[in-house]
């Protein structure tokens, strides 16, 4: 397992990231922000760490941009699910990434997954009720979750992060400045 707790800035710096940008348009300009102000390095990063055959799921789709730091190792597949096409932000398409619409839920293989990524309604409600559903349905893995620290997203401290009783592990100055949040279940 990554040891999330002492991830450095350094480190992420380390991987190869800058070409990969190449392949997105739309969300360039935050998909190269350095470490602790955007969390797609640290999301590439953490890819490049994982073992070959690794199997990483994310939820939220919007424009695939996500999902694309994610799949940054080609041998770790990756799922993206949304519930609606937004139009995928990625013109290459890696052969490690699939995108499908619909419930996540309906789609049993992410209790396999080592690796979830939740990026979603951010009302706090819909994040706890996926956390209780992923320990309802015994899954064991990394959960990261994106926006948890965000002034206009008041749920996913108050109603989310206050109700989980795993440990929480805080990724922000390494991640996203509107919070990065790593569950160990």
């Amino acid at each position: 397992m990554i040891d999330l707790k002492n991830i450095t800035v350094d480190e992420i710096n380390s991987i190869d990231f800058d070409a990969s940008a190449e392949n997105v348009d739309v969300y360039k300009h935050y998909y190269i922000e350095p470490p602790g102000t955007n969390h797609y390095r640290l999301l590439a990063y953490i890819s490049s760490k994982l073992a070959a055959g690794s199997l990483v799921y994310d939820v939220g789709t919007l424009h695939g941009t996500s999902a694309y730091a994610l799949s940054f190792n080609p041998n770790v597949s990756v799922v993206s699910y949304d519930i609606a096409n937004h139009g995928i932000d990625v013109r290459n398409v890696p052969s490690n990434l699939q995108f499908k619409i619909g419930d996540v839920k309906n789609d049993l293989h992410i209790l396999s997954a080592d690796i979830i990524f939740v990026d979603t309604m951010h009302d706090g409600l819909w994040e706890l009720n996926f956390y209780k559903w992923l320990i309802e349905n015994d899954y064991h893995g990394i959960t990261l979750w994106d926006d948890t620290n965000y002034h206009e997203f008041p749920g996913m401290k108050n109603i989310f992060l206050s109700n989980v009783s795993h440990e929480i592990i805080d990724l922000t100055h390494i991640g996203h400045a509107s919070g990065t949040t790593a569950i160990i279940l």
